[in-house]
């Protein structure tokens, strides 16, 4: 049986949203936890990623746990560019599909990190300097307010300025900042416990982990 001609096109972005959302749901955080005995999604801030992995595994694992998810996202990202260059917005959609993988991964009943490992990864395969910039960006904020959301969401949001500045397309432009903007929302517990003087800093969470650290 033939493919219409007319579908064609649509064929590498199907592709890559589905692998890319597939790529998306390695949970390393959980598999790690898994490994070690016990659910992530039951200790700490109950949340699937990086932090609450340095929260109930140690920074160690926090930084392997960040790796794996930056070196994944660069992979879906930068193979998109490879394998299919001549579709239009083609890695800005693949790194949609990780993040969304990401935040919703199907068998852990939709329960998973907050993207921002993920929105990183891309940033790698995009342009490495970018990836550098925003990084620092991180550890320089969370260093001088203590919160690693703060640091974290303003990288997000400095991504998507780095996409307006650098003359992506409209469809680039608006992708990428719904992907922001999901990720924001994922972070609502956070603006809420912050805005309450509920939200644990960085170096309480981590380095003084006997500590109980609400829910998330």
């Amino acid at each position: 049986m033939s493919i219409d001609p007319r579908f064609l096109p649509v064929l590498p972005y199907i592709f890559c949203i589905v692998a890319g959302y597939l790529m998306g749901t390695v949970n390393f955080a959980w598999l790690i936890a898994k490994k070690k005995g016990f659910d992530i999604r039951t200790r700490g801030s109950c949340n699937a990623g990086t932090t609450n992995a340095g929260r109930t595994m140690g920074v160690a694992v926090a930084g392997l746990v960040l790796a794996c998810d930056v070196c994944k996202a660069a992979l879906m990202v930068w193979l998109a560019g490879v394998l299919f260059r001549e579709s239009a917005c083609i890695q800005t959609v693949t790194a949609a599909a990780c993040v969304a993988g990401h935040l919703y991964p199907f068998y852990l009943e939709f329960r998973g990190g907050k993207g921002i490992a993920v929105l990183l990864g891309s940033a790698l395969a995009l342009d490495w300097r970018l990836f550098v910039i925003l990084l620092v960006g991180i550890a320089v904020i969370t260093f001088l307010t203590d919160y690693m959301f703060i640091g974290t969401l303003t990288a997000a949001f400095g991504y998507w300025v780095w996409f307006l500045a650098s003359g992506r397309s409209v469809w680039d432009l608006v992708l990428m900042l719904l992907v922001v903007a999901l990720i924001f929302w994922k972070h609502r517990a956070n603006f809420l416990r912050f805005t309450a003087g509920k939200e644990l800093g960085i170096r309480a969470s981590i380095f003084q982990s006997k500590r109980k650290v609400p829910q998330n």
